[in-house]
C-alpha cells in the first residue's frame, strides 16, 4: 500500500472513529448541513441519488428495554 493509500485509510479510521461518538443530534445536524451543500452546489438532476438520506438510527443501549 502506498503512502496515499494508508493516509486515506488513517483519515476515514478517525472520521468513522468521530461519527460513532457523535450525538443523535450532532448526527442529524451534521446531516441537514450536507443536505444544505448538496443543494447549493449539485445540479437538480444527481439531487435524487441524495433522496432519503437521513442519519443512521442509533442502537439501543444493551440492558434497557426488550427486543
Amino acid at each position: 500500500m502506498n503512502k496515499n493509500g494508508l493516509l486515506l485509510a488513517g483519515i476515514a479510521a478517525f472520521a468513522y472513529y468521530k461519527y460513532k461518538k457523535m450525538s443523535p443530534e450532532a448526527k442529524r445536524k451534521m446531516v441537514d448541513t450536507l443536505k444544505e451543500k448538496v443543494n447549493e452546489h449539485v445540479p437538480a438532476n444527481l439531487r435524487k441519488v441524495f433522496d432519503g438520506f437521513t442519519a443512521a438510527p442509533t442502537a439501543p443501549e444493551y440492558g434497557k428495554g426488550t427486543f
